[in-house]
């Protein structure tokens, strides 16, 4: 009597373990995704670069899986549903730089690319302006890039002409800036403050010569750091590599 009570509990323990087994299989399931995460660093100064972004690609095809940018400290967190994957980064102002070294977690759910340096962007401009001769505009993953051609550059103008023919951008008769009808815009110069401009813009914008510039990059989903300021987005004026003194700090 007492073996066929045994046996009888151990049924029960089999049954029961074999009816858990389909929600242990869901959970891993469901929960498959890999975080990927790291630091994204100014490869000379080794400061945090803020609103740095990221690509992760497929390795497969190269196409898009997920991006997002960098935090205030330069910190990054994304999760992609695939693990082989490579990451392109790009920043304002800096070489586009390409990982393709991700480790291929084994049986973690965590890639930690530690910290990744980017260097400053030392394309000859010049180069540049010879075959821009129209102005154009591109987009990236976080932003729009407005190319100064002959075109615009040509004009004897300034920056508050060329911001008011882009898109989405206008510059009222006293210089102040709006995108997209908000006039909380954080204006850049290199991607860096500038004592000439600072929010909106104000008059300073009529004192770089429009044929100092280069590009004009507009950022419209700032970071959480700028959203908490009110900023509606961010417009960064990149001049000429041999105009840039006198105009940053």
């Amino acid at each position: 009597m007492r073996l066929l009570l045994l046996s009888f509990t151990s049924l029960l323990f089999t049954i029961a373990l074999t009816a858990q087994r389909p929600s242990v299989k869901r959970s891993v399931k469901q929960g498959k995704k890999i975080n990927i995460k790291g630091t994204i660093l100014d490869a000379e100064t080794q400061q945090a670069l803020e609103f740095a972004t990221i690509s992760v690609h497929s390795v497969k095809d190269s196409s898009l899986i997920v991006g997002g940018v960098t935090d205030m400290s330069g910190k990054f967190s994304l999760d992609s549903p695939i693990s082989e994957v490579y990451l392109a980064l790009d920043f304002i102002g800096y070489k586009t730089t390409v990982v393709t070294d991700v480790p291929i977690p084994n049986g973690s759910k965590v890639i930690n690319m530690n910290i990744i340096s980017l260097s400053p962007d030392g394309v000859n401009l010049d180069d540049i302006e010879i075959t821009a001769e129209r102005s154009e505009t591109t987009f990236a993953l976080d932003k729009k890039i407005f190319t100064v051609g002959k075109d615009l550059a040509n004009r004897g103008g300034t920056a508050q002409e060329i911001l008011d023919n882009i898109p989405s951008v206008t510059v009222d008769v006293e210089g102040n800036v709006s995108l997209r009808g908000s006039e909380n815009v954080r204006i850049l110069i290199d991607g860096k403050p500038s004592g000439l401009i600072g929010i909106s813009g104000s008059g300073g914008l009529r004192s770089i010569p429009s044929n100092l510039i280069s590009q004009i990059e507009v950022v419209t989903n700032p970071s959480a750091k700028y959203e908490a300021a009110g900023t509606a987005g961010i417009i960064n004026i990149v001049l000429k590599k041999d105009k840039r003194a006198g105009f940053n700090g």
